[in-house]
């Protein structure tokens, strides 16, 4: 899709989603999910 194209509510629209990725990724979310499902199998089960 050709930047010429877009209307100014689908730029704006595109913007926020890469500036929501940044932000994601300098949360570092996914190594911290990893690291509580590593947690959540070194816990024994309730049985």
């Amino acid at each position: 899709m050709a930047s010429d194209t877009l209307t100014e509510y689908e730029r704006r629209r595109l913007e926020n989603i890469r500036r929501n990725d940044e932000m994601m990724a300098s949360l570092m979310l996914g190594r911290k999910v990893s690291d509580v499902a590593a947690t959540l199998k070194r816990t024994p089960s309730d049985t």
